[in-house]
């Protein structure tokens, strides 16, 4: 999600490392719920969390569940933030639920056979 992230940062918000979000909720792969930011697939709602928001997806039908939150850098990571407020130093570490893509050349990945 990080190449999302930055993708969809302007100059100025990295070089404030904080910006404000208007953040959209949808229905991903295996029920997850995902955020979306600017047209793009920012993050996944955290499984302690994403229950409640499925019964508002599934009761909205076409509607879309947006809420405003910010996108900010810590420690050298950025990460999506949903509700007013920026998170203390208490707030939960990163989850990487995805694992990452296989390494590509023009498009075409790099298979190992060294690897399974």
């Amino acid at each position: 999600m990080r190449h999302a992230i930055l993708g969809a940062l302007t100059g100025a918000e990295r070089a404030r490392s904080t910006a404000s979000a208007t953040l959209v909720f949808e229905t991903g792969a295996e029920e997850r719920v995902v955020v979306v930011w600017r047209n793009r697939f920012v993050g996944f709602v955290p499984p302690s969390h994403a229950a409640p928001l499925r019964a508002q997806l599934a009761s909205a039908g076409r509607v879309r569940l947006i809420t405003e939150g910010q996108v900010l850098e810590r420690d050298g990571v950025w990460r999506v933030w949903a509700g007013t407020g920026a998170p203390d130093d208490a707030a939960p570490a990163p989850a990487d639920e995805l694992a990452p893509p296989p390494p590509r050349i023009f498009g075409m990945v790099i298979r190992d056979e060294r690897r399974p």
